[in-house]
């Protein structure tokens, strides 16, 4: 009966919590958003404006639209809106 219970303790004491992700530190998270959203407003012109990125816009565009095909479209709105989350 005393291993049973052994048993049942370390079972509780193995279970692991999920590490916190988010920089602790508030300029850290808000360089984070800063990039994210630049990155996402250069990518809206990659996309929707074929001429506007120049040779490495064309590339940006080219294989995001060959990988995720009209959800190209999508990838530059998300960008931008999970920056809005990250610097509120």
């Amino acid at each position: 009966m005393a291993a049973r219970q052994k048993r049942a303790r370390s079972a509780k004491a193995t279970t692991r919590t999920r590490p916190n992700t988010q920089p602790k530190n508030p300029i850290a998270r808000e360089a984070v958003g800063l990039l994210t959203a630049t990155s996402g407003v250069l990518l809206l012109v990659s996309v929707f404006f074929e001429n506007a990125g120049g040779f490495i816009g064309g590339g940006v565009r080219g294989f995001l639209i060959g990988l995720l095909g009209f959800g190209a479209y999508i990838v530059p709105f998300a960008l931008v809106a999970f920056a809005v989350h990250r610097l509120t």
